[in-house]
């Protein structure tokens, strides 16, 4: 026999989500992507399956009966094209994306995978302990770096035309340069990869509002040839717009404004 008292035990009404559990996710969380069929959650940007979506929201209510979640979303809340576009709103209206740039299309959407800094901006006088800590490590440099990272948190949709090359010995605060800068763009605009990733097919790190390269000097097996050819429509524009591939998508294409 069970040693558990029978009113120790949870009942059914126990294990039911609360009001704000079940409210956790909701239809306007959601945009229909018309290419590939699948939905968007807004808030984390990532493609659900219809039975996903319908498995969280309930049927909708039409002229003559009910339909599901993912279908309602199909006929009123649809957009042709997904995009990174710093700058523009959530749903970019009449416009679509090409390889050549932006083209006028009156009623076509696209919807924008760039998520804005939730950071209030701080009281600039306050910033003197990092100012200095820049001007110590780049003494010749630091009024560029400051500008150039100011930028990217101001104007990201504006592209820089060049990089910035921070060097040095290990330890005298590169990373402390930068780290402040993560928090001030958005920790998911601040993307960091290898050489040898910057080379591969994937490229999702171009969605960056700035782009780390960790130890660009040191690229192994990589060609450093290959690689500066590689970097360049990286660094600056033109191309004005770049491919997007990434694992299991369909590829995209995006305005070239990343840092």
């Amino acid at each position: 026999m069970s040693d558990v008292n029978p009113i120790d035990r949870p009942s059914l009404a126990d294990c039911e989500p609360n009001d704000a559990a079940t409210e956790s996710v909701s239809l306007t969380d959601f945009y229909a992507d018309m290419r590939s069929h699948s939905y968007i959650f807004a808030p984390t940007r990532e493609l659900w399956p219809a039975s996903s979506v319908d498995a969280r929201i309930p049927p909708m209510p039409v002229a003559g009966g009910m339909i599901p979640a993912s279908k309602w979303l199909a006929k009123n809340r649809p957009v042709e094209q997904m995009s990174w576009c710093p700058g523009q709103p959530t749903v970019i209206k009449d416009r679509l994306i090409s390889e050549g740039g932006w083209i006028e299309h009156p009623g076509a959407s696209v919807f924008n995978l760039y998520r804005a800094p939730t950071i209030e901006r701080g009281d600039p006088t306050k910033a003197d302990l990092w100012i200095k800590h820049v001007h110590l490590v780049y003494p010749n440099d630091a009024e560029h770096i400051i500008r150039w990272l100011a930028q990217r948190r101001q104007r990201p949709q504006d592209k820089i035309n060049h990089a910035l090359v921070l060097g040095g010995k290990q330890g005298i605060g590169k990373d402390t340069i930068l780290e402040p800068v993560k928090r001030a763009i958005g920790p998911w605009n601040f993307c960091e990869v290898s050489p040898k990733q910057m080379l591969g097919r994937f490229n999702g790190h171009l969605k960056s509002v700035v782009l780390r390269v960790s130890e660009a000097r040191d690229l192994g097996d990589v060609d450093r040839f290959a690689f500066y050819d590689h970097l360049k429509a990286c660094t600056a524009s033109p191309p004005d717009v770049l491919r997007v591939d990434e694992k299991n998508l369909r590829e995209y294409n995006i305005p070239n404004a990343a840092g």
